[in-house]
């Protein structure tokens, strides 16, 4: 079981596997890359995963030490969009990130090894749904259609996970307690529903007195 609290030599806390420093002055940031976002052909519905590849300015071999930290996205369902689909807002969804001790089992460094089966392991350790903020959970932008150019912006309130506590802060516009942006410019070749990219989540963490106080040393 992973210990939560913070580390008195380094000031940094940790929970759930994860470590990182609260002091970071841009706490909380958290980037990823690949990601693979998926479109349902029938419905519009938007899916993916992808993996945390820097967490408050730190590498995984910081954040998560022998790990991973992967995610999964799904239920983002298309509700208004323009005429010609250069914009589109959506509702719903959830995002939910998971830990993974040991050998990473897919080559991090190649999208095409990527998948949602695989992005799913581990142990849960935050789960959020998407927040409304003026009319939507999600808006996405499309700057060009081949090659694709696509954008996104939306909002998460956080509803579980071991790192639940952490996170609650409704510092994000709406009160939602993560925003997120993402990029998406790279094609699945044979696959029109796929497109590679990267994302970004923001937000603020509360690490507080009240957490259990832990020694200095290597995860338990």
């Amino acid at each position: 079981m992973h210990p939560i609290g913070r580390d008195t030599t380094s000031g940094k806390h940790r929970t759930g596997g994860v470590v990182w420093d609260p002091a970071y002055p841009l706490d909380f940031s958290m980037s990823a890359a690949p990601v693979c976002l998926v479109t349902d052909a029938g419905s519009g519905t938007l899916s993916g995963f992808g993996f945390v590849t820097t967490l408050n300015g730190a590498p995984p071999s910081v954040f998560i030490p022998g790990g991973e930290l992967t995610f999964s996205f799904s239920g983002f369902v298309p509700v208004s969009s323009s005429a010609d689909l250069a914009w589109t807002s959506y509702m719903g969804g959830r995002v939910d990130f998971f830990t993974r001790l040991g050998s990473s089992h897919i080559e991090r460094s190649d999208p095409l090894a990527m998948n949602a089966d695989a992005m799913g392991q581990g142990a849960p350790w935050l789960s959020l749904v998407g927040s409304i903020f003026s009319g939507a959970t999600l808006r996405t932008t499309v700057n060009a259609v081949s090659p694709p150019n696509l954008a996104c912006l939306g909002q998460l309130l956080v509803v579980g996970g071991v790192a639940a506590p952490c996170f609650t802060t409704h510092t994000q516009p709406g009160g939602a307690d993560l925003a997120f942006s993402g990029s998406f410019t790279q094609p699945q070749p044979g696959d029109t529903s796929r497109v590679f990219g990267t994302a970004n989540f923001f937000g603020a963490t509360v690490t507080g007195p009240a957490r259990e106080t832990v020694s200095s040393g290597a995860m338990r």
